[in-house]
């Protein structure tokens, strides 16, 4: 690194009263958040695995584990979850209860005219943290574009449907 941006870095860490310290390397259990890396990357696996998702999802599998556990109490932390630990806040999960991960959905596609039909298909991703209010989500379109939406609803309630049509 060069010296000029060391001396910024350290500037930074003296502004906000941060301490600084290194680990050996090839020694990651002298990191406290190797444990936590570890964790994230084993909740990602089994996501995808459980929800038969492309590998090249891994970053959106790893953002949507992450806000599982962001959102999930701890004993460690007295049963509260890091984000109310963080800013003190309960969480709200409504949010994450409402679709799975690479579930099937279709969302409302405003520029569709009849008589073609307003909803495409797409999958679901997670939250869309900065973009919208609480309940936008990230979804993947079927060329593999990734939108945000808030109006969309699961696939599997048109399944419900048409199995019960087939039951009458």
């Amino acid at each position: 690194m060069p010296k000029w941006k060391f001396k910024a870095w350290k500037a930074i860490l003296r502004k906000y009263n941060i301490s600084a310290s290194t680990t050996e390397p090839y020694h990651p259990h002298q990191n406290r958040s190797e444990r936590q890396i570890q964790e994230l990357k084993k909740v990602a696996t089994r996501i995808l695995d459980h929800t038969s998702a492309p590998d090249y999802l891994w970053f959106e599998a790893l953002s949507y584990a992450t806000a599982l556990l962001n959102h999930t109490s701890k004993q460690s932390l007295g049963w509260k979850t890091p984000l109310e630990v963080a800013f003190g806040v309960t969480s709200d999960i409504s949010a994450l209860v409402q679709f799975c991960f690479f579930e099937s959905i279709y969302y409302f596609d405003a520029e569709a005219s009849f008589p073609h039909s307003k909803e495409l298909p797409a999958r679901f991703l997670g939250l869309a943290e900065n973009v919208g209010d609480a309940l936008t989500f990230r979804i993947l379109t079927v060329d593999s574009t990734i939108i945000y939406r808030s109006v969309m609803r699961s696939a599997l309630d048109s399944i419900n449907v048409n199995e019960r049509a087939l039951l009458t």
